[in-house]
């Protein structure tokens, strides 16, 4: 590995970089050097770290989860340009939303798509792109569903099709419609949760038939549905759905991983990216890089899950993280909630996750409630929705978003900055700039010190700047050192 300092020449870079080719096939225009005059490429003989392969640009990772409802009456066309308003003078371009099947198609071939179509209209007014989420079952398309709508059971659309072709038509159609401004396809939601998303299995599972999805039938809908999509728009990314991490009552994505590609060798095929959402154990308490005998770190969950893919022989997929938060509850307040934001934002990135969405925009009026699922919001829940005002964890998202526009992950300098285990300290760069972010995790002393920087970068930090405070780093004497905590700080290196 080579560095600029000789003494300094000791680690690889933490997580692996996705298949380059995806990238030149899908986004050249991401940070590519072909695309240097877009993003500018680094001089590996200038950086004191080996430097990551090509990741996508900081801006083209960044995606907000359940964000935009569907909708063609007035008051749905207000909202979604409030949060496309807000969200997009915080940096975010992406986002993840559902296309209900039961509500387009309400009976088999009757297709009403006015609010999905009005949508996309303030998307691309916006300038915004869409991840399209193709959720769930249809009632009519299933024969417990129908039982569980005529009993009027609750949620009844989540009953997976009887014959998965209804499902794979539904999203050619989709796929088929917007081709023009959608180009990635995410197929369900968290399917091995079999209490919630994927109901009514009969496949075995420790805590009760079902509870944990079922990973075979998924995998058959997942190979026709690609088949589908592609048929109508062969560039369309399709995404395996993103499945919760752990294993909490339901299967843990890398068991139901693993059985989905067990029962079906050839899976790899049909998909070119794996979708997943490492939230720590419900409900969300501890931070991203926690690790103990119950959490696993952000980082370890996706290598764990490329590994699964690697042993099963898919080849190098392109991983999402589709939804990740941190719900204001317990433990969680206001102000941890926004460190979290951008400590899994940038431990994602740099494991090599080339979409990281958070979950979500605007907490709903049950935020005080348990389980604290309308809490995890960037802004806070008002009556009329679009008088709401912003928590902490906007401002940091917005802080982020305006360091890092225009970079990309590069490589990590905690070991070369002389960090301990719980200190962290990432480098992006592009466009002529370079910005250094970097917290400690736990109580602990960790500094950063202004004049190790300047060796390494060969000159003087330019400002250093967190979501809640700016400083002048010019004006710090020789010696000084600016101390980390959970609250991570942009430093502006020449």
């Amino acid at each position: 590995m080579y560095s600029a300092h000789p003494e300094l020449r000791r680690r690889v870079v933490l997580g692996m970089s996705k298949d380059e080719a995806a990238w030149a096939r899908r986004r050249a225009i991401l940070g590519l050097c072909v695309s240097s005059l877009l993003m500018g490429c680094s001089d590996s003989d200038d950086l004191p770290c080996s430097p990551a392969r090509v990741r996508p640009a900081y801006s083209d990772a960044l995606c907000l989860a359940g964000a935009l409802p569907a909708g063609d009456d007035d008051w749905a066309r207000s909202y979604r340009r409030f949060v496309l308003e807000k969200a997009t003078a915080a940096g975010v371009r992406t986002f993840r939303d559902d296309f209900t099947w039961s509500e387009a198609e309400p009976e088999r071939g009757r297709f009403n798509f006015a609010a999905q179509d009005a949508r996309m209209d303030d998307l691309t007014a916006a300038g915004a792109r869409e991840i399209g989420l193709i959720t769930y079952g249809n009632p009519w398309a299933s024969a417990k569903g129908s039982d569980c709508a005529r009993q009027d059971r609750g949620n009844c659309a989540v009953y997976p099709a009887d014959d998965p072709d209804d499902y794979a038509r539904f999203a050619a159609a989709l796929a088929e419609r917007y081709r023009a401004t959608v180009s990635d396809w995410e197929i369900w939601n968290e399917q091995n949760s079999g209490f919630r998303f994927w109901v009514g299995s009969d496949y075995p599972w420790k805590y009760g038939a079902g509870t944990g999805g079922d990973p075979d039938r998924y995998g058959e809908l997942l190979g026709r549905t690609y088949k589908a999509i592609k048929a109508v728009h062969p560039k369309s990314a399709v995404a395996y759905g993103g499945l919760f991490y752990h294993e909490q009552f339901i299967m843990g994505a890398e068991r139901f991983l693993d059985l989905s590609l067990m029962h079906r060798p050839d899976l790899g095929r049909f998909f070119d990216v794996l979708a997943y959402h490492p939230y720590t154990t419900y409900p969300p308490q501890v931070p991203p890089e926690a690790g103990d005998s119950t959490e696993i770190p952000l980082v370890t969950m996706q290598k764990n899950l490329e590994n699964v893919m690697a042993i099963r022989g898919t080849g190098t997929k392109e991983v999402w993280v589709t939804e990740v938060g941190w719900p204001v509850y317990g433990q969680v307040d206001e102000e941890r909630q926004a460190q979290y934001l951008v400590r899994s934002a940038i431990l994602a990135m740099s494991a090599g996750a080339t979409r990281v969405c958070w979950f979500t925009f605007q907490d709903g009026p049950e935020f005080r409630s348990f389980p604290p699922e309308q809490a995890f919001g960037v802004f806070r829940y008002a009556n009329d929705r679009t008088s709401a005002g912003p928590k902490p964890a906007y401002d940091a998202l917005t802080t982020m978003s305006a360091r890092l526009e225009g970079t990309r992950y590069t490589c990590d300098l905690n070991e070369e900055l002389g960090l301990g285990a719980d200190g962290y300290a990432f480098l992006f760069e592009g466009r002529g700039k370079r910005v250094l972010v970097a917290w400690a995790s736990s109580a602990d002393s960790q500094v950063l010190s202004m004049d190790l920087l300047q060796e390494l970068f060969r000159g003087t930090i330019l400002g250093v700047r967190a979501w809640d405070r700016e400083d002048d780093a010019r004006n710090f004497p020789p010696g000084v050192s600016i101390p980390l905590s959970g609250s991570p700080v942009f430093v502006s290196l020449p």
